[in-house]
């Protein structure tokens, strides 16, 4: 992960913006969430996620 996009990703978690999903038509707004956990075992690596 770039260092500067964890930097960019908590600014517009206190700005409360909604980056738009590029993937479908029309573009779905997306939430941003703070403190994402693994539940349960899940594959961490499946989701991308590094402690």
């Amino acid at each position: 992960m770039p260092p500067d996009l964890q930097a960019a990703l908590a600014d517009a978690y206190r700005r409360k913006l909604r980056p738009l999903c590029l993937c479908k038509e029309p573009c779905p707004a997306m939430y941003i969430a703070q403190g994402w956990r693994p539940i349960h075992g899940q594959a961490d690596a499946a989701v991308g996620w590094q402690p």
